[in-house]
């Protein structure tokens, strides 16, 4: 059997190897930690502080682990028969820094009213590199248009094919605002689970578009013109008070008033930031309203215990994302954003981000001050390429 063992990066882009599980001498596997103080662009930021080579194996992935999940599959990915995603550690055991996913799980454990916590996604991505004006084909614009999917019926068809082999529950594919922009909802799932799920749905697409000879890309801009690439949650607390019509509901008010101290978290990238200065379905304020699409949080008339979160964008880590929504679930802490607008540029979003009480509670010091040295880092780099179409390609390699 082939086994495909994941981990996730800082940025959650899943690292890892493919294992012959009928050979292996040991459970396990190790690799350089280097690749875990790499920017998003591949470049290596804080390699003499937390990649300190020490030999073959500086982390360890360890098979069958307690918080691993594993998703079997009647396809192949990679050529893997079975898919898993869990944690790594240090050479001496310990937690690396950069694990999200076992801190999320470590804090589920600890609050069991998170156990009820119910999330659903709405994931954007695009398809191909065309975005010229002259090369828009009308009907294929249209949101909800079918002619979209008439041009990429092999490409939609290989993805659903895979995510239903891999039993990653979805509602449904459809076209988006742009050409070659779609959206595929994930059905709710609990907390670890769904953001599993988005790791994996995300790499799913990118091998169908490899199938299918073409390219798939969840950066979130393509275009100053276009809308963006957007990652919508939808948010069940199991309180049926929760969208009330007249009273705030206090988590609702807590994850709002966050929005301006988790920017660089929900909209990770230079790139992505320029989502907030787009018109499209989502807002650049901090407006919390019933039903409207032009907004940061929408309620559900139609679904009372349910929020959806319309701010973050399709390249964010879930696992990050996630960790920070559980704790304003889960705490009855107040949120240190009296007064606080929503930072107006990136470099802006980090210094908010890493002066944040809250933040360094959830998160430490130590790391938000490495996860700003390795965006800062990211941004001078993506400035030498002069234009968002330039940074859009190199972002999406």
């Amino acid at each position: 059997m082939r086994e495909l063992a994941l981990f996730t990066d800082i940025h959650g882009i899943p690292r890892g190897k493919m294992l012959n599980t009928n050979k292996l001498s040991l459970p396990s596997y190790g690799c350089a930690s280097g690749v875990l103080s790499k920017d998003i662009l591949a470049q290596p930021v804080l390699f003499e502080r937390w990649a300190t080579p020490n030999g073959a194996s500086d982390i360890t992935f360890h098979l069958g682990q307690a918080n691993s999940r594993r998703f079997k599959g009647g396809d192949t990915l990679l050529g893997a028969n079975t898919v898993s995603i869990g944690s790594i550690v240090d050479t001496d055991g310990g937690r690396h820094i950069f694990d999200i996913r076992s801190r999320l799980i470590d804090l589920i454990r600890a609050h069991p009213v998170l156990g009820d916590v119910r999330i659903g996604a709405e994931l954007e991505f695009f398809l191909g590199s065309s975005h010229k004006a002259s090369e828009q084909i009308f009907p294929a614009s249209h949101a909800y248009g079918v002619c979209g999917f008439s041009q990429n019926e092999d490409f939609i068809e290989c993805a659903a094919g895979l995510l239903d082999s891999f039993d990653i529950s979805w509602e449904h594919f459809c076209q988006e605002n742009e050409k070659g922009q779609f959206e595929i909802a994930l059905q709710h799932s609990p907390i670890v689970e769904m953001a599993d799920r988005i790791i994996l749905s995300r790499l799913i697409c990118h091998v169908a578009a490899e199938r299918c000879g073409t390219t798939c890309t969840f950066t979130p801009v393509r275009s100053k013109d276009e809308a963006p690439n957007n990652l919508h949650l939808h948010i069940s607390v199991g309180d049926e008070q929760l969208a009330h019509p007249s009273i705030r509901h206090p988590i609702v008010d807590r994850v709002g008033r966050s929005i301006p101290l988790l920017l660089a978290i929900y909209r990770p990238t230079a790139n992505g930031f320029r989502a907030g200065g787009i018109s499209s379905f989502s807002s650049s304020d901090i407006i919390i309203d019933h039903n409207s699409r032009f907004t940061s949080i929408r309620l559900l008339s139609g679904a009372q215990d349910r929020f959806e979160l319309r701010v973050p964008t399709s390249d964010c880590n879930p696992y990050l994302v996630f960790l920070m929504l559980s704790h304003l679930i889960a705490m009855d802490d107040d949120v240190d954003s009296s007064g606080k607008s929503m930072p107006t540029n990136f470099n802006e979003a980090l210094t908010t981000l890493e002066s944040s009480h809250y933040a360094q509670k959830v998160l430490g010091a130590e790391f938000l001050e490495a996860y700003r040295t390795i965006k800062l880092a990211e941004c001078e780099t993506l400035q030498e390429f002069g234009s968002v179409d330039s940074e859009f390609i190199a972002l999406s390699k």
